[in-house]
């Protein structure tokens, strides 16, 4: 008999959060990648840092999937060359 373990995966994770965040904030735009067992979630296409409430509520969601925010930063800072992305965008690392 074989043992199952519950691990999600990077795609699973972000499609979870796009559909809170959608019908929560109609955004549309996370991103998620898995490193060693770390996730880290970052808003590429988002201009601006979050307001308040609506982070909270993003690191509030991440909690009820039984994950650990190792860092987190709403931070926003463009990039000279509008052509190029950002340099630093609103992320959240976390982990099981």
């Amino acid at each position: 008999m074989s043992k199952t373990i519950n691990k999600l995966s990077a795609e699973q994770v972000e499609n979870a959060l796009l559909k809170y965040m959608d019908i929560t904030y109609g955004v549309k735009y996370p991103s998620v990648k898995e490193e060693d067992g770390e996730f880290t979630l970052k808003f590429k296409w988002k201009r601006k840092e979050f307001d308040k409430e609506e982070w909270d509520g993003i690191l509030t969601y991440i909690k009820s999937m039984d994950f650990k925010i190792i860092s987190e930063s709403n931070h926003y800072e463009g990039n000279y060359d509008p052509e190029e992305p950002p340099e630093w965008v609103p992320t959240i690392k976390f982990n099981k």
